[in-house]
């Protein structure tokens, strides 16, 4: 048995098992919509918790999860443990966007980087990236492909009745709200600067492998001659933000409004370093903490740290790797583009 009774700012929910809670926002809102105590989730058990970017409040057989982006939504069993096993809200998946749907022989749920789907035969996996939309234009697991068994490690990712070929990003993400990484490659804008190298990421890739597909594609580079506002290819021409752009490209990130045709054509963008030095969509941290591919920032200039105080960077005449002290120069900042 139980009770409740709403204020001004919540509903306060009591049962012999669970004690008092109190209920309120967004997640209140969720809760009224599964018909509070009487859906799966059943009472609350403790009281509402504020994460980094959002809220969580734990109930009998669940929780609610609610962020300003995705709003409040459920979570529950299976899909919950796998949710929970790749870092809540902090992993790859990101935050819930969906409530769980119960389908023929299973259930699934939609995240913001990818759908757990999961079956009593098969237990819970991730699809992602292209392959979800492949698995999408056949009817998911209605279609004839059936529940994924397996999450996706390769080029390809098993099935019940089937393989599906694709790329996307699972395990080592950035947090929702930085620049996310893939084994896609990315589309830029076409024409003469139309160039954005190729990921060399795994879909699975972890953070060393990831860091080493930027510094790599960078070294790709090196000798390559310095043309202010390029974002070419090797040996075509790079300044110091297009070097940043085309390495980071081949981690499978989409910088969005930074790319090769606006760097050249945009006056804003003509000034790309000093841009990124203040865009949020990279970690800003001290000098003093700087890592292995993170970013080094000048007045007007960016370049990449290597480790060791060495950078590789594209200055006139042409990309050399040389110390981030070279010349009395004083970095102004320091930035990570892989959390």
């Amino acid at each position: 048995c139980g009770a409740s009774q709403t204020f001004q700012h919540g509903t306060l929910f009591w049962s012999n098992s669970t004690g008092t809670h109190a209920v309120k926002g967004g997640i209140l809102g969720e809760y009224a919509h599964i018909a509070y105590e009487q859906s799966k989730l059943g009472f609350p058990t403790t009281d509402e918790i504020k994460l980094n970017g959002g809220a969580s409040q734990a109930f009998q057989n669940g929780q609610i999860h609610w962020s300003p982006r995705t709003g409040a939504r459920f979570t529950t069993g299976a899909i919950q443990q796998y949710w929970s096993a790749h870092g809540w809200e902090n992993g790859w998946l990101g935050w819930p966007t969906g409530d769980e749907l119960t389908v023929k022989g299973g259930a699934s749920q939609t995240f913001q980087h990818g759908t757990v789907f999961w079956s009593n035969s098969t237990g819970a996996h991730a699809v992602v990236g292209t392959t979800l939309s492949k698995y999408a234009a056949a009817r998911y697991e209605q279609g004839k492909y059936g529940f994924p068994v397996e999450d996706q490690t390769g080029p390809s990712q098993k099935f019940q009745h089937g393989s599906i070929a694709g790329c996307g990003k699972n395990g080592y993400q950035n947090p929702t709200g930085f620049f996310q990484m893939s084994s896609c490659n990315v589309s830029v804008p076409s024409g003469v600067f139309g160039y954005a190298s190729p990921s060399k990421n795994s879909i699975n890739a972890n953070r060393d492998q990831v860091v080493n597909a930027f510094i790599s594609r960078a070294y790709d580079y090196l000798g390559t001659r310095y043309v202010w506002d390029y974002a070419m290819q090797p040996g075509n021409g790079v300044d110091c933000a297009g070097l940043v752009m085309q390495s980071l490209y081949a981690t499978g990130m989409n910088l969005q409004d930074y790319n090769p045709s606006a760097h050249w054509y945009d006056p804003w963008h003509s000034h790309d370093a000093n841009n990124m030095s203040s865009d949020s969509r990279f970690k800003h941290i001290p000098l003093s903490q700087r890592q292995r591919g993170d970013l080094i920032f000048y007045p007007g200039h960016v370049a990449i740290y290597l480790g060791n105080d060495q950078v590789i960077e594209a200055v006139p005449p042409r990309v050399r790797v040389a110390n981030m002290y070279a010349g009395n120069r004083h970095p102004t900042g320091a930035a990570r583009p892989f959390i």
